[in-house]
């Protein structure tokens, strides 16, 4: 839903005079997840349903907002009364963005095996989208954003009124954010960081940081690590869930940096949350037994707890890649600065929506090829 309302929303906003542009959407997958309709737009865009209307200039068109059915969504001009009557002050949508950064980072634990599961389509690069919609389309004040911005890429604990949710689907929080935390993000600033560099490189961010003595310098290149060891047992879950399955099921695999090799407590055997090893004949059985089931037993993962503890001590997390299954390889950008000063690192695939790392022939970030 975020990245329909950052990408595809601002078409809406182009005039005609034979039509009215809108924009229809469903939730085909597991609808009855949501006890809500607040409950569905909170799980994605960290906002209720009104706030996110007025957010980003969003309405329901002529119908009564349901998870249930097609809703159709219409442009809100900047005349009309929801603009006027925005609900969050600059303290809030601070809140906000800090709210959608740490789902974004660290989305709560899911059974990937199980048919029946929340989706999070999300990386960093979607969440920078989501700033630079803020200042280029929504008119929110540049300087606000890039200090909300710069505080994320240079404070290793973020403290902040916002609550990360450990719970699938996310339950709407109103203004039940109130007293401040505190959470250890260093494990992904070192993802958050390049990003940034690679989206001011190719002046996609849209607005100036004042501080930029803390991001890589050098340019991005396209890099490219084939894995071999992939345990044929593990394959045709692979092949199910990234080759067949959703942009989203895509979209929870990300990897890990880690200065030594890892003694295999984050493995998918050992870490895996609900129990999970990674085969799909283990679906029903874990259905069955109420492990894959909304409100059924859930084992918290050792590797998301211990993240969020200790941050870049475990690793240095990244979001934004691809995986080729045919050639068992992942390709992602990253700046040439970066790679040299992790070079030596062990590289692990991970998965964020069970939070574990899958299993592979060791690698080092230093063994992948430069193909662009």
């Amino acid at each position: 839903m975020l990245s329909m309302f950052v990408k595809i929303a601002p078409l809406l906003s182009l005039k005609s005079k034979t039509v009215t542009p809108c924009i229809q959407s469903n939730c085909l997958l597991n609808t009855g997840l949501w006890k809500s309709f607040d409950d569905y737009i909170f799980s994605t865009t960290g906002l209720g349903y009104k706030e996110a209307e007025a957010v980003f200039r969003l309405r329901v068109a002529d119908q009564e907002p349901s998870i249930w059915g097609t809703t159709v969504w219409e442009h809100v001009g900047d005349d009309d009364e929801r603009i006027g009557n925005l609900p969050l002050s600059h303290e809030d949508l601070r809140a906000w963005l800090h709210r959608l950064f740490l789902s974004n980072i660290l989305p709560p634990d899911r059974d990937a095996n199980s048919l029946i599961r929340e989706e999070r389509a999300s990386n960093l690069s979607l969440f920078l989208q989501t700033l630079s919609h803020c200042v280029n389309h929504l008119g929110m004040p540049a300087h606000f954003i890039a200090s909300i911005l710069e505080d994320l890429l240079k404070k290793k604990t973020l403290v902040t009124k916002a609550t990360l949710s450990n719970d699938s689907p996310a339950p709407y929080l109103g203004s039940k954010d109130v007293s401040k935390k505190r959470f250890v993000v260093s494990a992904f600033q070192t993802d958050l960081t390049n990003q940034t560099a690679i989206f001011l490189q190719n002046n996609m961010l849209g607005f100036r940081l004042l501080d930029t003595s803390f991001l890589p310098t050098q340019k991005a290149s396209l890099y490219e690590l084939k894995l071999g060891g992939i345990n044929p047992k593990y394959s045709q879950s692979w092949a199910y869930e990234y080759e067949y399955g959703s942009v989203s099921s895509v979209m929870s695999l990300g990897f890990m940096l880690q200065k030594e090799k890892g003694s295999g407590e984050y493995d998918i055997r050992t870490a895996a949350s609900n129990g999970n090893n990674g085969d799909p004949m283990f679906m029903m059985m874990a259905m069955m037994q109420g492990g894959g089931m909304p409100g059924g037993q859930k084992k918290p993962s050792k590797l998301r707890r211990d993240l969020l503890s200790s941050g870049d001590k475990i690793g240095h997390v990244f979001s934004c890649m691809n995986w080729d299954l045919s050639n068992q390889s992942a390709s992602f950008w990253m700046c040439e600065d970066v790679f040299e000063k992790f070079s030596a690192y062990c590289f692990r695939l991970i998965r964020t929506d069970g939070w574990f790392c899958l299993p592979h022939g060791d690698a080092k970030l230093g063994d992948t090829k430069r193909i662009g």
